[in-house]
């Protein structure tokens, strides 16, 4: 059955939910279109990875990007041959970066070079060897399975990405000693990068956190010489903020072993922004994990002095967030952030009662909003869990206890709010509100699909409070259209994973 689909765009999730089909037309087999206008979904659709270079494919025995649906048992659903020919990964590679990083692949290139923000330069790609290739035939056939809802064709393509990941391993340990060259450096910081970019979603067997562990090793294994590079800083902040936020998504701190330590210089004053604000959401997943345990506990009473204790250790980070608020204030010029109308169009708006939220934010860039993103997330992660805290001590001490350790936490909150009051969900709802207000800065086609991800676990984190309060039913709302929302030169009704 066709049916007209008024949100103007092929595949829309509301028509996947009817089980109606779209009048538009479904992307093809291997083909993913990215609709980047409202009125005419037929305007300004990019045909991300097409039969480039079609002919040269088929001489090097690489199959088409077209037909890789169609061998997704095979052994290797998109590379046949190890050495497959420079020119087609080139432009393979140039159409990647242009829809990830619309910003880099506009910038100036050198003869068999391509300027990306995210790796600096990439070095002689054309002489990379068969791990690269797999790596990047990987990236682009998730990339086909997600934007056509096959789970099929994702699985397949982790798997073809775990044995990039192991071949690049056996390449380092082959070398030994010996000064690792640029084709390895650069495939080390695209198989690694990419893992952050595409494997931070939920999976059956956490295939994301295994392959961050397997970027990891990789990164020890290219020694302390390469972490000290630009691109090397870049991949350890990355790794590390996979492992956090897999961390909180678990409630374990566990998988932070070994991360701790992974810090871009041993002076706190020389840490980078991004660095700092990771030493402090680094402490928070070890608390979460022990109040689970106390949860599961018979002896409440016995419990009453490490929840006191736990409460404590709540204060230090509330008041180092705030300082390191301060310290981003200083560094940027300007506001941090400023509102101006939303023209998002949300199908949980109301006719009557209005927009859920009217208006949205604008930053500077979209580093600040990266930051901002994570810092918002944090405090509320640290309210809730001192929400929590608070609910089991009021069933288990009297008036004058439950005090105290309130009135300790009172010096970090003074600064931001004007009552004495301890953490309450009125607090916490406006730092869910500014995660949701950002959705439409970083979804700007200009940002590419980069932006779209730094969303991924602030509005996992968002949405959690929000089906926490029983009065936040218009905000759920939004956040179950927000797949189906449309904005002009916006990637809102790109598919992507949610926690």
């Amino acid at each position: 059955m066709s049916l007209p689909c008024d949100l103007s765009r092929p595949a829309c999730s509301r028509c996947k939910r009817l089980s109606l089909r779209c009048e538009y037309l479904d992307p093809q087999q291997g083909q993913v279109f990215i609709n980047r206008s409202v009125t005419n979904p037929f305007v300004k659709a990019v045909d991300i990875f097409s039969n480039v270079n079609k002919s040269t494919s088929e001489k090097s025995g690489l199959v088409a990007l077209s037909r890789a649906r169609q061998n997704v048992g095979a052994e290797h659903p998109i590379l046949k041959h190890p050495d497959a020919e420079p020119p087609y990964r080139m432009t393979l590679l140039c159409k990647f970066i242009e829809i990830y990083f619309p910003e880099a692949a506009q910038g100036p290139k050198r003869i068999r070079q391509t300027l990306a923000s995210w790796v600096r330069i990439l070095p002689d790609i054309a002489i990379t060897n068969s791990a690269y290739t797999t790596s990047l035939a990987a990236l682009c056939l998730v990339q086909i399975g997600i934007w056509n809802h096959d789970h099929i064709v994702k699985k397949e393509s982790s798997r073809v990405y775990g044995a990039a990941l192991g071949e690049l391993r056996k390449t380092i340990r082959s070398i030994g000693r010996q000064k690792f060259l640029a084709p390895e450096a650069t495939l080390a910081s695209i198989v690694i990068l990419s893992t952050y970019e595409q494997f931070l979603g939920p999976s059956e067997q956490n295939s994301g956190w295994m392959h961050a562990r397997g970027g990891s090793h990789i990164l020890q294994l290219l020694g302390s010489s390469f972490s000290e590079t630009p691109v090397g800083r870049l991949l350890f902040a990355k790794i590390r903020t996979i492992g956090i936020v897999e961390a909180f998504r678990t409630r374990q701190a566990s998988i932070l072993d070994g991360l701790e330590g992974q810090c871009c210089m041993n002076e706190p004053e020389g840490h980078d922004l991004l660095c700092h604000l990771q030493d402090l959401m680094i402490q928070l997943p070890s608390i979460m994990e022990a109040l689970d345990i106390l949860d599961a506990s018979i002896n409440e009473t016995a419990d009453t002095p490490v929840l006191i204790q736990l409460l404590q250790l709540c204060s230090g980070p509330d008041v180092e967030l705030l300082a390191w608020n301060e310290k981003l204030k200083n560094q940027v010029q300007g506001q941090l952030y400023w509102t101006v109308p939303s023209v998002a169009n949300n199908p949980s708006d109301d006719l009557i009662l209005g927009r859920v939220f009217p208006h949205s934010f604008q930053f500077p860039c979209l580093r600040v909003a990266q930051l901002l993103l994570l810092y918002w997330s944090m405090l509320i992660l640290l309210y809730r869990t001192i929400q929590h805290i608070q609910k089991r001590l009021k069933s288990q001490v009297n008036h004058s206890t439950k005090t105290g350790p309130c009135f300790a936490l009172q010096g970090g909150w003074n600064e931001v709010y004007s009552d004495n009051s301890c953490v309450s969900s009125t607090i916490i709802a406006p730092l869910a509100n500014n995660i949701s207000q950002s959705v439409e800065y970083c979804y700007r086609t200009e940002n590419g699909i980069h932006g779209t991800q730094l969303t991924i676990f602030p509005l996992w984190v968002a949405r959690r409070f929000y089906e926490s309060q029983s009065d936040r039913s218009q905000e759920l709302a939004w956040y179950s259209e927000l797949s189906n929302t449309t904005a002009p030169d916006s990637r809102f009704d790109l598919y992507k994973l949610p926690y």
